[in-house]
C-alpha cells in the first residue's frame, strides 16, 4: 500500500560496466576517470534523489584504488585489483519540495586496472557488475497515508492489506 500511495519507493539495478580512460597526462587522466566512473553511474539512473549514493559509491572505489595503487606503474607494467562493493549510505534529500529519505545499498566487484605501455601513456580501465538497491521514502505522501489510514476503522485497514498481501510477495525491485 506505501507504493500505491507514492509513499515508498524501491528500486533495485545490476549492470556489466566497462570504462577505460586512457591520456598522456597522469594526474588528468586519473582526474578523468573519477569522473567517468561517476558518469556510468549518472546513466545507470540519472534520479536525483539517488545522486548522493552515485557520488559515494564513485568516491568509494576510486579512493580505494588510489590507496592500493597510489602511483602509476613504471612503463611497460600494469596493476590491477578486485575491489569488493558492500557500501551502505542513509541520507535525506529534497526534490519538488518533497522531503524524502534515501536508504541505499551497493554490493558486488569490481575489477579496476592501471596500463602504462609507456612512458608518457596512461590507460585505467574499470569493469564490474555492481548492483543498487535504493529505497526512497516520501515524507509528505507518508503524513498523508497515515492520515487517511487513522480516519478508517480497523477492519477495513485490515481488509486493505490483505489485498495488497499478494503486492508484497512479488518482486519488488523494479529496475533502478
Amino acid at each position: 500500500m506505501l507504493k500505491k500511495f507514492e509513499c515508498l519507493d524501491i528500486k533495485c539495478h545490476r549492470s556489466k560496466v566497462q570504462i577505460t580512460k586512457s591520456g598522456d597526462d597522469n594526474y588528468k587522466t586519473w582526474t578523468d576517470y573519477y569522473s567517468a566512473i561517476k558518469e556510468f553511474l549518472d546513466g545507470v539512473n540519472s534520479d536525483k534523489r539517488f545522486e548522493g549514493a552515485r557520488k559515494e559509491t564513485a568516491e568509494y572505489i576510486w579512493k580505494y584504488h588510489y590507496k592500493v595503487f597510489p602511483l602509476w606503474p613504471k612503463a611497460g607494467e600494469e596493476q590491477s585489483q578486485s575491489i569488493p562493493l558492500g557500501i551502505k549510505g542513509l541520507y535525506i534529500c529534497t526534490q519538488n519540495d518533497d522531503d524524502y529519505e534515501i536508504a541505499w545499498t551497493v554490493e558486488g566487484m569490481v575489477m579496476v586496472k592501471d596500463v602504462r605501455k609507456t612512458a608518457d601513456s596512461y590507460l585505467a580501465e574499470f569493469s564490474g557488475e555492481p548492483e543498487f538497491k535504493v529505497i526512497s521514502l516520501n515524507h509528505r505522501n507518508l503524513g498523508e497515508f497515515e492520515s487517511r489510514v487513522k480516519l478508517l476503522p480497523w477492519r477495513d485497514v485490515q481488509s486493505k492489506l490483505r489485498q495488497h498481501e499478494k503486492d508484497y510477495n512479488k518482486n519488488i525491485f523494479i529496475g533502478f
